[in-house]
């Protein structure tokens, strides 16, 4: 049994897609008989300690920016002020670049400093700091240095290399700083967990002599809805229900062409009902369309986890739009195929790395909004709403076409490492 830290700058209550994933990780090492605490994002009216089903649960306030940046996500106010504060970043980020990815030194030393009475007061024997932002693992960094023992680890839940560039980096430039940087950054920690999506890019000759370091795993998010027979909420069952829950941006997951599709089902008569949780960077988009069709699309806002869980349950179908970095295969995919749930899917890009997993899930109807095919994307869309989605999923079934992504097959290479450690 070994005493573990997890640092991520997810709020507990409320997490993030990443956040969800450490849980989900914590919950099956809890059940493995370890110990677990967790230093997370502080909120307002957030207790700064407390002791959430087992776990010491401590928390740090956001840094002002991700303050501002969330409070805009949840309003949609203070569009200028907002700009600005990203405009002042980006400069800020040029003065800052030999630190890079530590683009928030102050936090991360904020982190290391809270850190210490933590490690202190319960012993802890192994640290894994979550990516992204960048803050924890140079937190779990400094960690390293000075407590040599303890195991240090990194959770790639996301890729550095490989992403969205950010401005004004030139891509080429970037993933070259980002390559050099990452491999300095391996090796300092004891292991790294990576998510598989970021093989094709870890795994060449530049990190060949760390690559018994890193663990290339997929998102734990793979397990059975728990809630699937409570029924706290529910819908009208003379509409047909469709529930998307995530965060959707205008660039990189934007919702206006499937919306568009449900549009001409709707004025053709259809009764389908669009239940939209969670926040956005397009609210002028969502606002539209509950607008023109406040009988159609309802949006919720951000919600908690259970609320979540208690829609999709609720729902008759499930939507999941890919982002159009197809590199990336998001958490929501497996997510979603959990549920069990008919999943309606919207592709970017043809090659997509998401669709090899989807291939393998039962109930899915795929729309190629890459391919701007809108009159057969409405009839693909009638046709599975009007029958092909009716096909049972069943969980025990499905389980082992995606074991790679439940918690215990993540859990496993922790408990592996820290056995063949002494942890």
């Amino acid at each position: 049994m070994a005493n573990i830290l997890f640092i991520t700058s997810s709020n507990y209550h409320n997490p993030d897609a990443c956040g969800v994933c450490v849980q989900k990780i914590m919950n099956e090492l809890k059940n493995d008989g370890h110990n677990l605490h967790c230093i997370c994002a502080y909120d307002d009216d957030d207790p700064f300690f407390e002791t959430v089903e087992d776990v010491k649960v401590y928390k740090i306030k956001r840094n002002y920016y991700m303050r501002k940046k969330s409070q805009y996500d949840k309003t949609g106010k203070n569009k200028l002020f907002i700009k600005i504060l990203i405009l002042l970043r980006r400069i800020r980020t040029l003065f800052i670049l030999p630190m890079f990815p530590d683009v928030e030194p102050q936090r991360s030393r904020k982190i290391f400093r809270f850190s210490k009475k933590v490690l202190r007061e319960n012993n802890i024997d192994c640290v894994i700091g979550i990516f992204r932002p960048f803050d924890d693992i140079s937190a779990v960094l400094k960690i390293k240095k000075h407590y040599p023992d303890i195991i240090c680890g990194g959770y790639y839940l996301d890729i550095l290399k490989g992403g969205v560039v950010p401005k004004p980096f030139p891509k080429k430039i970037y993933d070259k700083l980002c390559e050099t940087k990452e491999f300095k950054i391996f090796n300092k920690l004891d292991f790294v967990l990576m998510a598989e999506n970021g093989k094709e890019l870890y795994d060449i000759e530049k990190f060949k002599d760390i690559s018994h370091k890193i663990f290339y795993v997929n998102f734990p998010v793979f397990k059975k809805n728990e809630c699937i027979n409570e029924n706290l909420i529910k819908y009208d069952n003379e509409y047909f229900n469709i529930v998307y829950a995530g965060y959707l941006y205008r660039s990189l997951r934007n919702p206006y062409y499937f919306f568009k599709l449900l549009e001409n089902l709707i004025k053709n008569g259809q009764k389908i009902k669009m239940h939209i949780y969670g926040n956005s960077d397009c609210a002028d988009i969502i606002d539209e369309f509950c607008s023109s069709y406040p009988d159609s699309f309802v949006k919720y806002g951000s919600v908690k986890p259970d609320v979540v869980a208690q829609a999709i349950s609720a729902s008759d179908a499930v939507l999941n739009i890919l982002n159009t970095i197809s590199v990336s295969v998001p958490s929501k995919v497996f997510e979603l195929c959990s549920s069990c749930k008919p999943i309606i899917t919207v592709i970017n890009d043809a090659n997509d790395r998401s669709v090899e997993y989807l291939n393998n899930y039962p109930n899915v109807c795929f729309i190629n909004e890459y391919e701007h095919k809108e009159d057969a994307d409405i009839e693909k869309l009638m046709s599975f709403v009007m029958s092909d989605c009716k096909k049972e999923v069943i969980y025990e079934e499905i389980e082992p076409l995606f074991y790679s992504s439940t918690p215990k097959a993540t859990t496993n290479i922790i408990n592996r490492f820290l056995n063949s450690t002494g942890g």
